[in-house]
């Protein structure tokens, strides 16, 4: 076993024998984990669903059920707007759909 380990160590001495093989070795992917680590910890609490805008009309139960179910999806979720403030937000292309829950629609 003790050769097994000389042999490790003579080669690390000649891989580690210029400073600049350290740098690229050790320092440099060091750096590069931690700096892309910073960048990227503020994404992890994103929610990352895509936004539906809702307009709701109706304001009863049913729709606020279906707003609901929208809401416990793992794909989207609703944003619940007045229709101007949608239109406006779906014209600018913010969200890629706007679903309006018309008046009367627990009746039907």
């Amino acid at each position: 076993m003790s050769k097994v380990l000389s042999i490790a160590w003579k080669d690390t001495q000649v891989r580690f024998a210029s400073r600049s093989e350290i740098l690229f070795f050790l320092l440099l992917p060091i750096l590069f984990t931690a700096l892309i680590g910073q960048f990227s910890s503020g994404q992890a609490d994103a929610d990352r669903r895509v936004a539906v805008l809702v307009v709701n009309q109706d304001g009863g139960p049913l729709a606020t059920d279906l707003i609901d179910t929208i809401n416990s999806s793992t794909a989207i979720r609703a944003e619940v707007l007045d229709a101007s403030e949608a239109a406006r937000r779906f014209d600018d292309r913010d969200a890629p759909a706007l679903l309006t829950i018309p008046a009367g629609f627990e009746a039907a």
